[in-house]
Order: structure tokens, then C-alpha cells, then sequence
């Protein structure tokens, strides 16, 4: 039985079971909600997955397909898998493209937290068709929000659990920001170190993004949640892409904000610029290798390995450790095409890029300019 507590209040569900909250608050889409639901309907109905969802946007959104579709997604924990019978949670589950893998291959036992009810009900659909669901739970809601593993006497009475069915709640495009604190959680509220495996695969960038405060202290206190949910020997895997990637030194569009020539910069004059650009804060941030590194020593991380990810973490063909292994293949290695992140569209600077890894190569630093990163740390 899997235990935590949502804002004070306790819960506790069975293998396969799924819980949301009675009200639900707007969080990051790439597809219209409405959509998602009639694909969770579909597949509800019986219909395969994978079917559904390229009769949907094989044509009208071959990024958004290759995204949810592709077995490269999971190429890393293909790689390095975990433990048999491993406990995973994944944090900002998003379509399921490592929740749902590692259940049905490595028969972990997964948690999927997903904020995003569409996107929930739609890894719990296909779940249910894959057999693997007996395996997960479903929990829809904010990481900051939950404490694994502590349960209180009064029952939550505001929450929907079910075994089979995660329902839709009515959509807003209201966006709410939360305050964020690097207060120690009090006793009660702390949670247990019960995951041998936590993922972060496309989300620690976007954390700052709903709530306030300043958005290294909130990133910092996101990996300190994470670290206090590992079991001894346990890991987090973290995805994102490097803030220094070549390709957006040579001025390909940021993944995140979109217009190019902002995010690469330190976050300070990034701020600026995005402000006198956009009128908004940047509430977005990306990392280089020994900033990473920065942030994870501080919220309390020791051992650390980069991998470079080619031609990013979303789709990778190739992982390799940071290092010598990288430097040698832009050296000599077959280069390996890149693209635009916010769409899948090829770079038209690809003959500059080979150039300029085989310049970084021979002087041993291009492993520096990869384009994304997955860093494991404990």
C-alpha cells in the first residue's frame, strides 16, 4: 500500500489504484484537454493506444506523435535499467514515456505523479491496456504537495480514488503561482525514503514556472524533496537540456521561451533580457554541466554522473558519459542531426555544428556543449 499526504490531509491506496484531488489546478499542456480526452476515450473503449494517438496527430502534429510514441523516449533507462522489482516515482509523468516503460519491462513498481488530469488518465488507460497497471498508481497533483510515506488519522475526504478511472474536471486556463519556502518541512509532514528511483525527466527547468519566489531557491528545494524520498542506495535521474548546447550558442530557439539568444545566457542578464523582450519574468532555467552540479551540492547531492544525450533527451539515439566517450565521438563519431526543440524541425546549421564539435574535440572541451543532459546523483 502506497501512503502520503496531499496538503495535511492522508490518503492511502492499493497497487492499481489512482487518486485526484476534488479540485484541480491548471498546469503545463501540449494538447488541448478536450483532445486528450477523447483519446483517453478511445482507448478506454478499447481501441489500441498507439493507434489512437497516431490517427490523431501523426499528420497534424508529427512532433507531438514522435514525442508520445517513440521507444527512444526511453532509451536511457533502456540502458540503465533498475533494479528488479525497484520502487520508481516519477515526477511529472507527462504522456507516461518512462512511467509507463519501466513498469511493463523492468516490472518496477511505479508511481505516476502527473499534475495534468488528461495526461494521468491517459498513462492509466494505457496502462490498463499494456496489463502493467497492477504495477503503478496514478496520482494526480503538485510534487511540492505531497509527502510520501506519512499518513495522519482524519481520511481525506475531498479526494476521488478508483482502481480503473481517473475522470476529467472541468478546464481553466487560470494558471495559479504558489509560494514556495526552503523551510524544513515539519516532522509530521516529512516524507519517508521509500523510492529506490526517482525520474525528472523534462521538469526541473520548469518548476519555477508555478510558483513565486526565486527560482534557484525553488528548484533547490524541489531536489531536496527528491533527495528525502531515496532509500539508501537510491538515485534521481534528472533530463534537461544544457544551457551552453552548441546548437543555441549558434542560435537555434530556446525549448522552453522560444525565441533564441535569451536562455543561453547566465539567468541574470537571461532575466533582462527575456523582461525587455516579453514584459514577464523568466521563470524558466536551464543549466550548464558544473551549474548542475552547483545546484545539486546545494540541495545536498554528492555523486553525480553526466551523460550527454544526442540529439537531445526527448528523443535520444545516443547517450554517452560526459567526458572523453562524447569528446571522441564529436571528434570522429558519426554526427548525429539536430533539431528544434519546440517542434522537431531539423536545424538549418548542421554543417556548422559538425565543424564547430570538431573544433571544441580538439581542444577536449566539447563534451561542455552538448546539447541535453541526463545526470544521475544520489
Amino acid at each position: 500500500m502506497l501512503s502520503f499526504t496531499h496538503r495535511g490531509q492522508s490518503v492511502s491506496l492499493h497497487a492499481g489504484e489512482a487518486w485526484t484531488p476534488a479540485v484541480t489546478e491548471e498546469t503545463y499542456r501540449d494538447a488541448p484537454a478536450k483532445e486528450l480526452w477523447e483519446i483517453v476515450k478511445s482507448i478506454r473503449a478499447g481501441q489500441p493506444w498507439r493507434e489512437v494517438v497516431a490517427s490523431r496527430y501523426a499528420k497534424s502534429n508529427p512532433w507531438l506523435h514522435q514525442i508520445v510514441t517513440s521507444p527512444k523516449r526511453d532509451l536511457f533507462f533502456r540502458e540503465h535499467p533498475p533494479k528488479p522489482g525497484a520502487k520508481v516515482l516519477d515526477i511529472g509523468s507527462g504522456w507516461g514515456q518512462i512511467a509507463l516503460p519501466l513498469a511493463r519491462d523492468t516490472h518496477a513498481e511505479v508511481v505516476a505523479l502527473e499534475p495534468t488530469p488528461e495526461r494521468l488518465a491517459f498513462i492509466q488507460a494505457v496502462a490498463q491496456q499494456e496489463g502493467t497497471a497492477k504495477r503503478m498508481n496514478f496520482i494526480q497533483g503538485d510534487f511540492f504537495d505531497i509527502a510520501f510515506g506519512h499518513t495522519q488519522s482524519a481520511p481525506d475526504s475531498s479526494v476521488k480514488r478508483s482502481p480503473v478511472d481517473v475522470s476529467p474536471s472541468s478546464p481553466s486556463d487560470a494558471h495559479e503561482v504558489r509560494p514556495s519556502t526552503n523551510a524544513p518541512l515539519p516532522i509530521a509532514h516529512r516524507p519517508s525514503p521509500i523510492f529506490d528511483l526517482v525520474t525528472c525527466v523534462g521538469v526541473l527547468e520548469w518548476v519555477p514556472k508555478f510558483r513565486s519566489g526565486n527560482p534557484r531557491d525553488v528548484q533547490i528545494e524541489f531536489l531536496q524533496r527528491a533527495r528525502s524520498l531515496l532509500a539508501p542506495g537510491g538515485q534521481l535521474v534528472i533530463g534537461i537540456e544544457n544551457r551552453l548546447g552548441l546548437k543555441y550558442l549558434l542560435g537555434a530557439p530556446d525549448d522552453h521561451i522560444g525565441p533564441p539568444n535569451i536562455a543561453v545566457y547566465d539567468a541574470t542578464l537571461a532575466s533582462e533580457k527575456w523582461l525587455k523582450q516579453s514584459g514577464q519574468p523568466l521563470r524558466s532555467f536551464t543549466f550548464t554541466r558544473a551549474e548542475l552540479t552547483e545546484l545539486l551540492s546545494a540541495a545536498g547531492f554528492g555523486s553525480t554522473t553526466f551523460y550527454a544525450a544526442l540529439p537531445d533527451y526527448k528523443l535520444p539515439e545516443l547517450i554517452l558519459p560526459l567526458g572523453t566517450a562524447t569528446n571522441d565521438h564529436f571528434a570522429t563519431g558519426k554526427y548525429i542531426p539536430e533539431h528544434d526543440g519546440c517542434n522537431g524541425h531539423p536545424l538549418a546549421i548542421q554543417s556548422e555544428l559538425r565543424s564547430h564539435y570538431r573544433s571544441l574535440a580538439h581542444l577536449g572541451i566539447a563534451s561542455d556543449f552538448a546539447p541535453s543532459f541526463f545526470v544521475v546523483t544520489s
